[in-house]
């Protein structure tokens, strides 16, 4: 082969690599901006788009050795948590208003209440509900003052020929205290993002019982 030729070859040769190089750059920066595209879709979809500065808060009973767990953005609205028979409760100093949430090893019947079971006409719209994989229910009391929402989640059966369960009630209630430049609408805040997000993180954890 003379030397002209040899030349023409690693010349060839040598184009051939840039134009791969530069196919293997492009490649590489393509795949680097679909990976960047996918990590924010799932950041997204993953963090449900909540952005209040939430806490974990944590409801025992012992006896039965269980436990919720549940994030609530409680600082940043306002409430100050403090134990409660069974539960927690959340107390707004603002407008007065609380939610309480009880957890209960008891029947069915005491957590999932029949709309009959509300004898005044100020309770209105009770309706069956799911939380995730939760079952339970819900019903609004309408007044001009203390409006409230009562509701009850069958967080595990565990024993179905007894119909015990582990059961969380949960009331948002108005105040009747609360200030008139106050606005606070408990059917409101039931619907609201802040509340569902905490229907949302709710977890339960059953550890045997020291008892058993």
């Amino acid at each position: 082969m003379s030397e002209e030729k040899a030349k023409k070859t690693e010349e060839k040769s040598e184009k051939k690599t840039t134009k791969k190089g530069k196919g293997g750059l492009i490649a590489g920066i393509i795949c680097g901006v679909v990976a960047v595209i996918v990590a924010v879709v799932l950041i997204i979809v993953l963090g449900g788009g909540y952005k209040k500065k939430t806490e974990t808060f944590t409801i025992k009973n012992e006896k039965r050795g269980s436990e919720v767990t549940f994030d609530f953005a409680a600082e940043e609205l306002g409430y100050e948590a403090k134990d409660s028979t069974d539960g927690i409760k959340f107390t707004n100093p603002e407008d007065k208003s609380t939610i309480t949430l009880r957890l209960y090893d008891t029947n069915k019947r005491d957590i999932i209440k029949p709309a009959d079971a509300f004898y005044s006409d100020k309770y209105h719209d009770w309706s069956e509900i799911k939380v995730g994989d939760y079952e339970g229910f819900k019903i609004f009391r309408s007044a001009d003052l203390a409006g409230k929402v009562e509701m009850g989640l069958v967080l595990d059966m565990y024993d179905e020929e007894k119909s015990r369960v582990d059961g969380l009630t949960i009331i948002i209630e108005q105040s009747s205290m609360q200030p008139r430049e106050a606005e606070f609408n408990p059917i409101e805040f039931y619907e609201s993002e802040d509340f569902q997000h905490l229907l949302k993180t709710i977890k339960l954890k059953v550890e045997a019982s020291e008892e058993e």
